[in-house]
């Protein structure tokens, strides 16, 4: 409580010298972000799941900020599945797969060929972002609006309610198997201490490698929600609808302590300030940078506590 009381605080001296009355900003933001909890759901759900894209290979040591790309390839390899399969199952899982198998290359690279895995995940999400572009404009696109794919079959269409359904089911299963089982306990040994791992016969890579398909397969699983649950039911050649999602995840994990639950609960506490801040700008007229401002500032100053325990842990001091 005392971080958020200190962004509150933070940002609303920002409003103020921006010359808006920070009263009127919050009260905006937070009467309209929570008011629809239907559409609020609908809304984390891909939130939820780069949440966790994030947070469970950093519990095994490994920083995944691949979730953007492993996104927007599970975006289009769902899309094209559909109109395949005409089927959703299939398209989610193909999804996932999708993902896992990117974010497994980045794992690879990093323990096989001590390649860092920030630097190939980062070179993936652009190569991944310019890729699912061209295939949209040239392979998939629809013939009466060539900015944008073709939409999903109506038979591969999801309810926008079964989207959080999907999500929240993810991340309990993950939650399972980091909390109550051997390979979840092997993950976190390794996040917590090589040399622990190392004295206790724990194949590191191969765990490390696991953890990153687990997390890229998440993304991948939002990645393919997104078009096979929310109308239009298409991707646009900006990548309007995915463009961001990933990257949030980071926050979100963090924000969720790198916890399951907590990341459902960080989501839908995010994904009501997007909406609000969408409602700012739209009721009082301030920029979108200034909303950004301000979500930003709030995940920073409600993830510090977190970060620093986790700094400190390493060198062996318990706060």
């Amino acid at each position: 409580m005392t971080a958020f009381a200190i962004a509150t605080l933070i940002n609303a001296f920002i409003l103020y010298l921006l010359g808006y009355d920070p009263v009127e900003v919050y009260s905006v933001m937070f009467l309209t972000g929570y008011s629809d909890i239907h559409y609020l759901f609908i809304k984390s759900s891909p939130y939820i799941a780069t949440g966790l894209a994030f947070s469970t290979p950093f519990l095994a040591g490994i920083f995944n900020i691949g979730g953007e790309g492993q996104l927007y390839v599970g975006a289009l390899t769902a899309l094209v599945a559909s109109y395949v399969s005409r089927n959703f199952l299939i398209s989610i899982l193909t999804g996932f797969i999708a993902g896992a198998l990117l974010s497994g290359l980045t794992a690879f690279l990093r323990v096989y060929r001590n390649v860092n895995e920030v630097v190939t995940a980062i070179m993936l999400n652009w190569i991944m972002y310019y890729i699912t572009s061209y295939i949209i404009t040239v392979y998939i696109y629809d013939p009466f609006a060539p900015y944008q794919s073709r939409p999903v079959p109506r038979e591969a269409v999801i309810n926008p309610d079964l989207m959080f359904i999907i999500s929240v089911f993810t991340a309990l299963i993950i939650y399972i198997v980091l909390f109550y089982t051997s390979i979840g306990y092997m993950m976190r040994v390794v996040g917590r201490s090589f040399r622990s791992a190392v004295y206790s016969g724990i194949n590191i890579k191969r765990i490390m490698i696991l953890s990153m398909m687990i997390g890229g397969g998440s993304a991948g699983l939002g990645g393919a929600l997104i078009p096979l649950g929310t109308s239009p039911h298409v991707l646009d050649t900006t990548m309007s609808a995915l463009y961001g999602v990933g990257f949030m995840g980071i926050g979100i994990g963090l924000l969720g302590r790198n916890n399951p639950i907590g990341i459902i609960i960080a989501s839908i506490f995010i994904s009501g300030l997007i909406i609000g801040g969408q409602n700012v700008e739209r009721i009082i007229g301030a920029p979108p940078e200034v909303v950004d401002v301000i979500i930003g500032i709030t995940i920073v100053m409600l993830a510090i506590p977190y970060i620093l325990r986790n700094i400190l842990a390493k060198r062996g001091v318990y706060i």
